[in-house]
């Protein structure tokens, strides 16, 4: 889980070089960000959820 949570951040990284060389535009940009970001936090909260019965 906390290899999907570290891959996220990196597509966010290439995500941002995609939009600075104007191979996406920008409101694909927001959608793909804003979708990373929904994902991120259903990865942080397994990972809680995870930690708390697992742990």
């Amino acid at each position: 889980m906390a290899v999907a949570g570290g891959s996220t951040f990196e597509c966010a990284a290439i995500l941002e070089s995609l939009f600075d060389l104007s191979e996406i535009n920008q409101p694909d940009f927001n959608t793909y960000t804003d979708s990373l970001e929904q994902i991120s936090k259903m990865l942080f909260s397994n990972i809680l959820h995870l930690d708390k019965h697992i742990g």
